[in-house]
């Protein structure tokens, strides 16, 4: 999810926090924002570590 476009991070956040609501029913809607938000941040970094296609493709020649 790191390469996805926002559109897509939002869109697969969206789907694993409604899993997470219906697979832990005790959790509620301020705890599913929460983890949320935390999910969209990791989708964000910081510093982005992950070497291009392009780098990775080099490499492997």
């Amino acid at each position: 999810m790191l390469r996805a476009d926002e559109e897509q991070q939002v869109e697969w956040m969206k789907d694993t926090v409604d899993f997470l609501g219906e697979r832990y029913p005790a959790l509620t809607q301020a705890e599913l924002e929460e983890l949320s938000g935390i999910g969209l941040r990791f989708c964000r970094p910081v510093i982005a570590n992950a070497p291009s296609d392009a780098e990775t493709e080099t490499a492997a020649a």
